[in-house]
């Protein structure tokens, strides 16, 4: 998994102060994603599955995380088809994990960013 920070770069333009902030939010915004698509999945609220997910897509376009983004297409075709739980369970066990890989990478670049000067 990579995540391309050059739009992110582009978007502090090199304030590091507004990075550490921003990738502090990215770091909420996806832990709170998947606590809140954890239970939109078990209950298989269609409606709130896309919701979520076009809520953080701003954030997954910046980061340039395709694969999640392209996790995330497939979870909401399924959704709006209205396809089975158990195929939605599974794209999501596939986006969880790219999720929490995000949040380690996002983890350590702020932490990178913390000791730079």
């Amino acid at each position: 998994m990579q995540i391309d920070f050059e739009k992110f770069n582009k978007l502090t333009m090199g304030d590091l102060e507004f990075s550490k902030q921003l990738l502090d939010v990215y770091i909420g915004q996806f832990i709170e994603y998947l606590d809140e698509m954890k239970q939109h999945v078990a209950d298989h609220d269609l409606n709130k599955v896309r919701f979520l997910n076009h809520k953080v897509r701003s954030s997954v376009a910046v980061l340039g995380v395709n694969d999640l983004l392209e996790g995330q297409v497939r979870m909401n075709t399924s959704a709006a088809r209205e396809e089975s739980p158990d195929k939605l369970i599974a794209q999501f066990a596939i986006v969880e994990a790219l999720v929490k890989e995000v949040i380690v990478i996002l983890k350590n670049r702020l932490g990178e960013l913390a000791t730079a000067h």
